[in-house]
């Protein structure tokens, strides 16, 4: 959030969200002190995990837009463990900031037709591709930008768990991970 100003691409992707989580407890920690307002952090880690708990049909299709094929593989067999089957992952170019476009994108989501897309970028990026496929694509679809969250339920990144996640200590775990 500290470009938002600067990044207009970025601000219009949050405007234009359908529903935004306060997944940082430095943010809700911060809009306490200085604005008075008690919020509860929804962490993406708390998110994905209990989304991908949910009892879908094999009919459900699914696709990830991971970071790197070696992620893709990762995040196909953790979902796969979790009886997400009817999967397909889709590994993302190097997009910037300027320029989101990605036919070949757009094409495997008009072709597999995915009930639900789960970006697994970083922010910033995630949000801008999630409105440009918003945008240019009809059929129902719900767009899930969950960033680092998989890597933590597959722990590529730092080992959390729900005690680090509650007591707002992902950041102290992610230290010593590094």
């Amino acid at each position: 959030l500290t470009n938002i100003s600067a990044d207009k691409k970025y601000h219009e992707a949050l405007m234009q969200s359908d529903i935004a989580i306060l997944d940082s407890g430095f943010f809700c920690v911060l809009l306490r002190i200085f604005k008075g307002k008690k919020v509860t952090k929804f962490s993406g880690y708390l998110f994905l995990k209990n989304f991908i708990s949910l009892n879908f049909s094999e009919k459900v299709k699914f696709l990830t837009i991971d970071p790197t094929q070696e992620d893709s593989k990762v995040n196909a067999s953790y979902l796969n463990n979790k009886n997400i089957t009817n999967l397909k992952n889709y590994v993302a170019p190097q997009y910037t900031s300027n320029n989101i476009t990605d036919n070949n994108l757009l094409e495997e989501i008009k072709r597999f037709q995915p009930r639900y897309i789960i970006i697994n970028l970083g922010g910033g990026i995630q949000e801008s591709l999630a409105l440009y496929i918003k945008k240019n694509i009809k059929h129902k679809i719900s767009i899930l930008c969950t960033g680092a969250a998989i890597a933590f339920l597959t722990k590529k990144q730092a080992p959390i768990n729900d005690l680090i996640d509650k007591l707002y200590l992902g950041w102290l775990a992610r230290i010593f991970f590094n």
